[in-house]
């Protein structure tokens, strides 16, 4: 398989799965998965700096990051809907993906070309602690934005103009 294909393939696969998403959940948890592409760059930005890994391909338009970073904020708002709110689920969650990914899946995306990249428990530890963050800031997003029951009955409000015109031979009020 072409290092194309598989980069096109981790932007487009998780992105393809939203669909299967009720709206009301990718609301409630695309700020988390956002903020994972912003933590993500920076992780990746600093750990090219400090020589800590490379990386030799990507695709037109991603000139400098993988697709695979962009691709990242649907599998946060499914481990977060499928788990949020029971955290030791979470962290076994997270753990276990973490672990596939930092000693699977970067390893076979070295072997292919795609990134020069040596694996080390700090990636562990890093992609831990960022998984810490993001649990505490959805714990954020939750109290930010809570539900106002003085705006709910603003909906059933309408204007005159809006009621149905009384008939000529029924009475009047």
């Amino acid at each position: 398989m072409s290092n194309e294909v598989i980069l096109w393939g981790s932007l487009i696969l998780p992105w393809s799965t939203i669909l299967f998403m009720p709206k009301e959940d990718i609301k409630r948890y695309m700020p988390v998965g956002l903020f994972t592409v912003v933590l993500s760059v920076l992780i990746l930005e600093i750990g090219i700096s400090f020589g800590m890994w490379n990386i030799k391909e990507t695709v037109f338009p991603f000139a400098l990051l993988p697709p695979l970073v962009y691709g990242l904020p649907i599998f946060t708002m499914w481990v977060f809907k499928l788990t949020y709110g029971r955290f030791w689920l979470f962290v076994a969650t997270n753990a276990i993906m973490d672990l596939f990914f930092d000693y699977l899946i970067i390893p076979w995306l070295a072997s292919s070309g795609i990134l020069d990249y040596n694996v080390s428990i700090l990636d562990f530890f890093i992609t831990t602690l960022q998984a810490w963050l993001l649990y505490g800031y959805q714990m954020w997003q939750e109290t930010i934005f809570v539900y106002s029951p003085s705006t709910s009955s603003a909906s059933d409000l309408r204007p005159a103009a809006a009621k149905p015109i009384p008939k000529e031979d029924e009475p009047h009020e």
